[in-house]
């Protein structure tokens, strides 16, 4: 859920980021990370809990896949770089060195993001063939039927599928083949 990603994230961020007064344990001062990188890494667990129902924990360097850290920079540098592109479009119109490396890493973006979203839905057709339903909840079933009647997009998430994907997956109102691409870059 996203409160046990934030809390995952606050727990570690003490020693995980450079320039933390904290160091004391020295199996952690070796693996700190610049500021806006332990922002990045943030987001995307937060982006990632939304989305597959639990976090990759990239902000613990015990934790951390290479492939998500390698998911983390490339997102970040072709969003950057998508900035630069819109303030020149000639970068895109002359294929720049700019343009080639938005694409490399963009391309990289949507490879992993549409692998995750196959591998999960792969996931949630096989527990529902196995007859585990993943049961959903609308935010307005959660104002009825809710221990605390919120209106809380997050708290429908928590009482209903664990994921956007598992939602999407169990409505059928993505065919198979369409959902890793339009998830992809999230």
């Amino acid at each position: 859920s996203i409160a046990q990603a934030a809390s995952q994230i606050s727990e570690v961020a003490r020693y995980e980021i450079s320039g933390s007064d904290d160091d004391n344990s020295s199996n952690n001062s070796n693996k700190k990370v610049p500021f806006v990188d332990f922002v990045s890494r943030s987001a995307f667990d937060m982006f990632y809990t939304v989305m597959y129902g639990e976090s990759p924990q990239t902000t613990n360097s015990a934790k951390v896949k290479p492939e998500d850290i390698e998911f983390v920079k490339s997102a970040k540098t072709a969003f950057d770089l998508t900035g630069v592109m819109l303030t020149n479009p000639f970068e895109k119109v002359f294929q720049t060195d700019t343009f080639q490396e938005f694409s490399v890493n963009m391309d990289k973006v949507m490879e992993f993001g549409n692998e995750k979203a196959v591998d999960y839905l792969k996931q949630v057709r096989q527990e529902s063939n196995s007859e585990v339903v993943v049961e959903t909840t609308t935010a307005a079933s959660v104002v009825e039927d809710g221990e605390d009647g919120s209106k809380c997009p997050v708290q429908a998430l928590k009482n209903g599928s664990n994921s956007l994907i598992g939602r999407l997956a169990n409505k059928d109102v993505v065919p198979d083949d369409e959902l890793g691409t339009l998830t992809g870059p999230m």
